[in-house]
């Protein structure tokens, strides 16, 4: 009886087996990294926030081998710190006083064409956030 269930059986579980991929991973084109001059310019952002999205304006230059950014929203302009890009991804702090001392926003991101896309790291919480490069 098991025999004849297996029989029967069998050519419905082979069909529901998934196909095998005939793609190889070395057929693939290699993902696009970006570079520090494709980094460079002026983004505007998108981060959710619990009263809207907040569209503050990220500027990165390069000036002596070095980069350099501001980010500008509704607190005015702060310089970033600790500034850093590597294979298509980037990193920056931003301090912001408080009233009960500084706050520090960690962001990590990454670069793809003309959008970036990261997250932002707080004491007490983690905000994605998103851009696009804006052209003038």
């Amino acid at each position: 009886m098991r025999r004849a269930l297996f029989c029967l059986m069998a050519p419905v579980v082979l069909s529901l087996a998934p196909s095998p991929d005939t793609s190889r991973a070395e057929d693939a084109p290699p993902p696009e990294v970006a570079s520090r001059a494709e980094f460079a310019g002026t983004w505007t952002l998108a981060i959710p926030m619990p009263d809207g999205v907040e569209n503050p304006a990220l500027r990165i230059r390069e000036s002596k081998g070095k980069l350099k950014g501001t980010l500008r929203g509704k607190r005015g302009s702060k310089r970033l710190r600790d500034l850093s890009f590597e294979d298509g991804s980037f990193s920056f702090n931003q301090v912001i006083e408080m009233p009960k001392g500084k706050l520090v926003m960690q962001f990590r991101g990454s670069v793809r064409g003309d959008r970036i896309q990261g997250v932002i790291e707080l004491p007490m919480e983690i905000l994605p956030f998103s851009g696009e490069r804006k052209f003038d």
